[in-house]
């Protein structure tokens, strides 16, 4: 790569791919850690699997066509994916405190807090969907035309920025002063 093809909107799209390849990666690497981790006993179990399908739909999406139009379904299913990610991270941390008390019946307060954070069950495991979705998410929203308005277009961010009438542009207060010393 030479120095002129270092210019800012290259290097843009290059970090824009990196966050979709990236995310893509994440969506479609998590269902085999969950396999190997025997994450199919109950329906719930299921869930994240649909969740990295989603993922890695929406990667493709991002990837292909970045419009507005695909942007927005893009970012809604991005948000769904976040908020099953929450889902799960309370899944675990409500398993963790099943296991704990039925162990140890008794157990409440700090004991109980910190053993629901970290139990069997990993807290944060989930959140690995959530990066993902972040990933992807900030990936469509640095897309060329993903952002309404003129601004968003490459030629309108590289145009001066003059206005279409530069008499009108002038304080309303009164005349400008070279014509107060005529």
């Amino acid at each position: 790569m030479t120095v002129s093809d270092a210019t800012p909107d290259r290097a843009l799209a290059r970090l824009r791919r990196f966050l979709i390849g990236l995310a893509g990666l994440i969506f479609l690497v998590t269902p085999v850690e969950l396999i190997a981790s025997d994450h199919t006993r109950t329906p719930t179990q299921w869930i994240p699997y649909g969740l990295c399908g989603l993922g890695l739909l929406c990667a493709a999406v991002i990837w292909r066509a970045p419009s507005m139009r695909a942007g927005r379904m893009v970012r809604a299913l991005l948000i769904v994916i976040g908020l099953g990610a929450a889902y799960g991270t309370l899944e675990h941390v409500e398993k963790n405190i099943a296991f704990a008390l039925e162990i140890h019946p008794d157990l409440g307060g700090l004991e109980l807090a910190a053993r629901a954070l970290g139990g069997a069950n990993p807290l944060l495991a989930p959140g690995i969907l959530a990066i993902g979705a972040v990933l992807a998410l900030a990936a469509a929203l640095s897309a060329p035309g993903s952002q309404p308005g003129p601004a968003s277009s490459p030629a309108a961010a590289n145009s001066p920025k003059t206005p279409a009438n530069p008499s009108k542009s002038r304080s309303r207060s009164g005349p400008s002063r070279s014509a107060t010393r005529s």
